[in-house]
């Protein structure tokens, strides 16, 4: 049983912006008054991206898999729940252009704030925790807290890696693309509700 979108698509693309925007803003005050050269991380690197890109596929295909092995396993109830009634409706009113926008102002914005700023002030832990808590801040669906707990850390290691921002922003936008591509237009819930399986 899948459950009607709660919300407008307009509503979700000025929800994503507004929340964006002051993650930016936040930043950008934060680097400004702590001395953190954000420029300094943003230079273009194109091997960055590259690898930014890699990953980006491979931590979308593992949510994949992830989500495919509960489904077929009947495991991870909760994570299947989140996906079936709740992400997949969200997203069902969203066109390409929302999603493009969406994955784009995320990917960088979040980025910024969470490996530019934050992993850069406190260290690695506290962004992936930090990273997590602004994806479940309830702490409702552990398997989604823990899932975006270790993207944080591989977005994390990948700043660490590269020295460039811009490997954990593509790699957070192409994620977020195609795992919102997924969900708008392949992955539709069961048939039978979730927990009549």
């Amino acid at each position: 049983m899948q459950i009607k979108p709660a919300v407008s698509r307009t509503t979700i693309i000025n929800f994503t912006i507004v929340i964006q925007a002051g993650l930016l803003l936040v930043a950008t005050v934060w680097s400004y008054f702590s001395g953190v050269s954000l420029g300094a991380y943003l230079a273009f690197n194109y091997k960055a991206m590259l690898i930014g890109c890699a990953v980006g596929v491979a931590m979308a295909v593992a949510g994949y898999l992830l989500l495919k092995l509960a489904r077929t396993a009947n495991i991870l109830p909760q994570l299947r729940d989140t996906v079936d009634n709740f992400l997949t409706p969200l997203f069902s009113t969203v066109n390409r252009f929302d999603i493009i926008l969406i994955a784009s102002l995320a990917g960088f914005c979040e980025e910024v704030f969470f490996r530019g700023v934050i992993q850069h002030q406190f260290g690695i832990v506290l962004a992936s925790i930090a990273f997590a808590l602004l994806h479940d801040p309830s702490l409702r669906n552990i398997t989604y807290t823990i899932t975006a707990l270790v993207y944080g850390f591989i977005l994390g290691y990948l700043f660490i890696f590269t020295g460039s921002l811009w490997a954990p922003i593509v790699a957070h936008g192409v994620y977020d693309l195609i795992i919102l591509l997924l969900l708008r237009y392949w992955l539709k819930p069961p048939a039978s509700p979730v927990g009549q399986r």
